[in-house]
Formats: structure tokens, C-alpha cells, sequence
């Protein structure tokens, strides 16, 4: 009787055993999740992706991969994205420009993509824009353009980080309101604008507080203006674009997207785990340190924020005027 119970015993454990085992196995041979972004390794869109891609790992229980596919204003990341199987596997980390600025830009054949190629996620974090000079500019505001750059027409360039970009849009319309023919110097990345814009090699560049913030506060930079409805938290003390005179209020925002036909029960995992991790205080803190906001939503949310700014770009592309030949 011992005997029989002994073997039935050392039969339920090996095979509690070998399910243990098989559960390791299954869990080692799940695949990871990738997160495409559209920009180089080390600017603020990839380490807000990287903070992310961490969090997610540990409530997903899966790895998530961050894979860069910079260039074209996110153009290419988005396209390859667009490819990929509907599955959850891969996710688009996007600025939300993507689906509302560049679609108002360029045909569908030259964007690669379309907005209803993905469905939303998540949003993540708010992103404000700063206007910013070189350390040695002698410009102080809005005002002073047109006589500052009348008498020194060589140095009216805008760094331009990516054709279509909302930093490229912004410089723009400042261009067409001063009246102040810019040169707009094309740059690869945010970063090389940036050191360029230290070393007054360029007059003037848009970037957001992850970039610059750090930057002003050491004194190798000098931001003149913000671009949003009310005066920046993180800059009390500057000047919107508004109160100097430019009737301009802009702002993004980075999010989440998936393929198109990816099962809704996946979105809803992968939504449920992105508002879980940005209701911690340390990850609020982490993005805050970058100049972001965090700040989730359900996919709903994202999708009605998505389509009432594609047509609020739309009219103000037309409006401003401005064509891409691309």
C-alpha cells in the first residue's frame, strides 16, 4: 500500500515536474514584442520608448525590444511597422504627428502609409515646443526678427531636424509671419541640430524641453519662446509664442499604435499594461526629468484625439500654406 502510494506520488511530482519544465520552455519561446521608433538611438523619443519597453517587459511578463528605424520624419519606421504581422509582436512607439501632420503633407505613395494602417493604443506623454537660439544671438524675442536678421542676413537659419517634422512646420509659419527669409539647414537628427545650435553654427531651432531644457539651464542655449496655449511649467518665466504676438498654440504628443487587424483582446492587454505603468509615481517622475508628461488613454481616446487634429492640421497647413515636394 506504502509502495503504491510512494509511485503514485513520484508519478504526480514528475509530472508537475515536466509541466514546470514545459512552462519555462513555453515562456522562453515566446516571442519578444518589438517597438519600432522612428528616430536614432539616444534623442528623447527613443529613451521615452526604452523607459516604456522596461516597463512594459515586467507587466506584459514578455520582452520588449526597442528597434530604431530612423529617417524620413518617421516615415520609414511607420511603413515598416504598416508590414508587420498583426499579431502583437510589433508595436509602433509614434509621435502622434505621424497619423495627423504628415498624412495633411504628403500623397499616400510618398507616405508609405496611411493612418488607418494602424490602430491606436495608448497615448503616453504630452510634448511641448520650444523656440530656441544660439548662445551668442543677440535676439531676445519675437519682436526683434525683422530688424535682427534685415541687418544680418546671413545668419537667418532654422536647424530643421526632419522635412515635415512639426519642429520644420513651426519654422515656417515663424518664417512667413517675421517675413524673415530663413535658411533651413537639414539635419539627420535632433541631437546634431542641437550641438550645432550650441556652437551658433545655426540661428535658430524648435525642439521640445527633452532636448533643450537641460541645455538653456547651463547657458549654451537661450529659449526665446514656447509654442503652447499657456506658459510652459518647466519654463515659467518665458513667453509663449502668443504673448509675443504670433496667434500660434501647438503641441504633440507620443503614443502607441499596432498594425491594422490586430486582435482587440491584444490592444486591450497592451493598453491595460501602458496605463498601469504610467499610474506609477517613479515612471511620472522618469519622463517628467525628460521634459515629458505622462499621460495614458484608452485606444477610443487616442483614436478621437487622432482624427479631430488631422483635420485641425489640415486647416492650418492650408491656411499656412505650406506644400512638401517630397
Amino acid at each position: 500500500m506504502h509502495h503504491q502510494t510512494g509511485r503514485k506520488l513520484v508519478s504526480i511530482l514528475a509530472v508537475l515536474g515536466a509541466c514546470a519544465m514545459l512552462s519555462v520552455a513555453q515562456a522562453q519561446n515566446v516571442p519578444p514584442v518589438r517597438m519600432v521608433v522612428g528616430s536614432a538611438p539616444g534623442g528623447p523619443s527613443d529613451i521615452a520608448a526604452r523607459i516604456l519597453a522596461e516597463k512594459l517587459r515586467t507587466r506584459l511578463n514578455r520582452n520588449v525590444l526597442v528597434e530604431n528605424r530612423a529617417g524620413a520624419a518617421t516615415r520609414i519606421a511607420n511603413a515598416e511597422v504598416k508590414k508587420a504581422t498583426p499579431d502583437g509582436t510589433t508595436l509602433l512607439f509614434s509621435p502622434l504627428g505621424a497619423m495627423t501632420v504628415l498624412p495633411n503633407l504628403f500623397t499616400a505613395k510618398n507616405l508609405g502609409y496611411a493612418p488607418e494602417d494602424f490602430v491606436p493604443v495608448s497615448r503616453v506623454v504630452g510634448i511641448e515646443f520650444l523656440l530656441a537660439a544660439g548662445p551668442n544671438l543677440k535676439v531676445d524675442g519675437i519682436s526683434q526678427f525683422k530688424t535682427f536678421f534685415s541687418q544680418k542676413p546671413e545668419l537667418a537659419s532654422f536647424a530643421n531636424p526632419g522635412t515635415g517634422t512639426i519642429p520644420n512646420l513651426l519654422a515656417i509659419v515663424l518664417a512667413k509671419h517675421t517675413g524673415v527669409p530663413f535658411r533651413h539647414i537639414a539635419y539627420k537628427g535632433s541631437s546634431l541640430a542641437l550641438n550645432d545650435l550650441m556652437g551658433d553654427h545655426v540661428a535658430l531651432a524648435v525642439g521640445t524641453p527633452a532636448e533643450m531644457l537641460e541645455q538653456h539651464k547651463a547657458g549654451k542655449i537661450r529659449v526665446i519662446g514656447t509654442f503652447s496655449e499657456k506658459r510652459s511649467q518647466l519654463l515659467p518665466d518665458v513667453a509663449t509664442l502668443k504673448e509675443q504676438g504670433v496667434p500660434l498654440a501647438i503641441d504633440d504628443a507620443f503614443g502607441v499604435w499596432a498594425p491594422a487587424g490586430t486582435p482587440k483582446a491584444v490592444i486591450d492587454s497592451v493598453n491595460a499594461a501602458i496605463v498601469n505603468a504610467l499610474e506609477d509615481p517613479g515612471v511620472k517622475a522618469e519622463f517628467m526629468k525628460l521634459g515629458f508628461t505622462a499621460a495614458s488613454s484608452t485606444p477610443a481616446e487616442l483614436g478621437k484625439i487622432q482624427q479631430e487634429d488631422l483635420k485641425r492640421w489640415n486647416s492650418f497647413i492650408q491656411q499656412a500654406g505650406i506644400s512638401m515636394t517630397d
